[in-house]
């Protein structure tokens, strides 16, 4: 996944996914408890709905920081 911000490229690898109930809170904490390795590694965490209905699920997909470069000014 690559990721342009003003100042600066990000590209990250996805290292997992899940489905989880849209109850489920634990994917939009600061350091989600589903995919934490504690090395100080940068993460990024995608949550979209999955489906429309009284059974709703989230679909998430966990990505690892492997490289960034800031833009020339």
């Amino acid at each position: 996944i690559e990721i342009e911000t003003f100042d600066a490229n990000y590209v990250y690898q996805v290292v997992d996914t899940k489905t989880v109930n849209e109850k489920n809170m634990d994917t939009v904490y600061k350091n989600p408890s589903i995919k934490s390795d504690g090395d100080g590694k940068s993460w990024l965490t995608i949550t979209t709905c999955l489906t429309d209905g009284p059974t709703n699920k989230r679909f998430v997909i966990y990505a690892k920081l492997i490289s960034s470069a800031a833009k020339p000014e």
